[in-house]
């Protein structure tokens, strides 16, 4: 059985590893399979919390374990799955985040609604060449527990 902090590497690791790559680890020179290496965490994991009374005595190593392997990989896997579709900034605590975008001066001066006058001419606002728009996102906090 391994200790507490190979375990938690392990634990790691599997949740890592990409499951379609041939070798997800590799140690002094072996080359290991996400197969292997999540066969490996369960018969580990079934050692703790095998039956219902060494679930009992372990829960509290089992689920400070399973803490510390989301701290580390949860965060950047959220991260990874916005990027795919949204521009994601990080900001300290008290920041206000203002996200800029260029503007269009066509873009923006065709979707300009004004009252024309008899002969159908009308007069557009000019812009800057470098106009930019800038909003704030309010934010606020959320707790949770799982």
């Amino acid at each position: 059985m391994l200790d507490k902090n190979n375990l938690v590497a392990l634990m790691k690791q599997v949740a890592k590893a990409d499951p379609s790559a041939p070798v997800a680890y590799s140690y002094e020179g072996k080359n290991l399979s996400y197969e292997a290496l999540n066969e490996t965490l369960r018969n580990e994991m079934n050692e703790l919390a095998g039956t219902y009374a060494l679930y009992r005595e372990n829960k509290n190593l089992i689920f400070s374990m399973i803490e510390e392997t989301l701290d580390e990989v949860l965060p950047k896997k959220v991260i990874q799955q916005y990027d795919q579709f949204a521009e994601v900034k990080t900001f300290a605590q008290g920041d206000k985040p203002v996200f800029r975008r260029p503007l269009n001066n066509r873009a923006r001066a065709k979707q300009f609604v004004t009252r024309v006058g008899l002969a159908g001419i009308y007069e557009v606002f000019k812009l800057g060449p470098k106009e930019n728009e800038a909003f704030e996102v309010r934010t606020s906090a959320i707790g949770g527990a799982a």
